[in-house]
């Protein structure tokens, strides 16, 4: 008889590549076999995205109670996805604004992170523990993944690790949160979100650990059809219903929808996308909540590398 493999199982096989043995010239043609096969299951298998069991107030405005709400949101959920606008100010003040929360520490022990190499997880270690690093082997991390335009140069992201850094120095070694890598380094061929799966579920989810994770919101948005299934794509399928997924930021025309439907006036407001109106909106098919920073001069400043 043939053996009955879960959901889950399977995605361990294609993604671990141990399915059957290859040789090395056979590894181009399974990496894109992984994906086909992965996209292939994630389709057959499951319909519409599990929604999580998190139910957020229908608005939460100012940093402090949206930073206190994402915390707590640890409670109910394994995985926090934070999307982020690429090199955007307010989005670096949020997700610092959280690892620096009190409580974040004591419910969260990884963050995941898009802006590093896996390559590099021993010198991004070291430098978060708290040891001395030199710029030049620091800058690595960042420089050798698979995005080698140099958008992880911008100054938010070396400041994100700095943040998690002074977080740590304050804690016991057993009490620290750790950063972990995400991206494949550059020409290794890994897929990008399959990368990110991977270190999820073998340092978090297999240890029952909780993780921020923390990529750009095309990587993390349920349900979108594509040729390579994304992050939550992955999520959604083997651990249903332990990813809850907040973005920043939305097509500029949806802008006026939220100003229409919002009943506070404070900005930023976290709204939760599981009830109408916003449910209703294209945000509301594709993320459980949304960070809604306004309208102002100041939403979208960006941080370019050369400050």
């Amino acid at each position: 008889m043939v053996p009955q493999l879960s959901l889950r199982h399977v995605i361990e096989l294609v993604l671990s590549g141990n399915a059957y043995q290859r040789s090395s010239r056979q590894l181009i043609s399974w990496n894109g076999m992984k994906a086909w096969i992965a996209l292939l299951v994630f389709g057959a298998s499951l319909p519409g995205q599990q929604p999580s069991k998190l139910v957020l107030p229908d608005e939460t405005a100012g940093y402090d109670r949206i930073v206190q709400t994402l915390v707590s949101a640890f409670d109910h959920v394994d995985i926090v996805a934070l999307g982020e606008d690429h090199w955007r100010r307010v989005d670096s003040d949020l997700r610092i604004a959280l690892v620096r929360n009190p409580e974040f520490a004591k419910k969260v022990r990884f963050i995941v992170v898009e802006f590093g190499s896996t390559a590099q997880q021993p010198t991004l270690d070291r430098y978060i523990r708290g040891e001395d690093v030199p710029l030049a082997e620091l800058q690595q991390v960042w420089k050798t993944t698979t995005q080698t335009s140099g958008i992880w140069d911008s100054p938010v992201y070396a400041d994100f690790y700095a943040a998690v850094r002074e977080v740590n120095k304050k804690l016991p070694a057993g009490a620290q949160v750790r950063v972990l890598a995400g991206d494949p380094p550059s020409g290794s061929g890994l897929g990008r979100d399959a990368s990110a799966f991977s270190v999820l579920q073998q340092q978090v989810l297999k240890t029952h650990a909780k993780a921020l994770l923390i990529y750009g919101a095309g990587h993390l948005l349920h349900g979108v059809p594509g040729p390579i299934p994304r992050i939550t794509n992955l999520l959604d399928a083997a651990y249903p219903g332990s990813t809850f997924v907040v973005i920043t930021a939305v097509p500029r025309p949806e802008y006026q929808e939220f100003e229409r439907a919002l009943k506070t006036t404070a900005r930023p407001v976290l709204v939760s996308l599981g009830k109408p109106p916003f449910r209703d909106l294209p945000a509301g098919q594709r993320a459980d909540a949304f960070v809604y920073f306004g309208t102002g001069p100041d939403v979208d400043v960006k941080v370019s590398p050369d400050r």
